[in-house]
């Protein structure tokens, strides 16, 4: 597991079988309006869950779509900048 899985799973936790971001967004929703701020491309509901499962990286657009659209406060959003590193 990467070192920024680590730092996303504060973001979300598994209910059932799904995967619910803060403020009860799906994995879907999540992407679907992350694709939207990246002008229609870049994201899809795979790639955000191999993130969150450490198989691969968030870019930095997209690290930066995530912030925005869970409202991450400005130390968590450094935390998650510094782990993608």
């Amino acid at each position: 597991m990467t070192h920024l899985a680590n730092k996303l799973d504060a973001f979300y936790k598994k209910e059932n079988s799904k995967i619910l971001f803060k403020g009860e967004i799906t994995l879907s929703e999540i992407a679907l309006s992350m694709w939207e701020m990246l002008g229609n491309q870049a994201i899809d509901a795979s790639v955000v869950s191999r993130v969150i499962h450490g198989k691969r990286l968030f870019t930095p657009s997209q690290l930066e779509a995530f912030i925005k659209i869970l409202q991450v406060n400005e130390y968590e959003a450094w935390e998650l900048r510094a782990a993608l590193q």
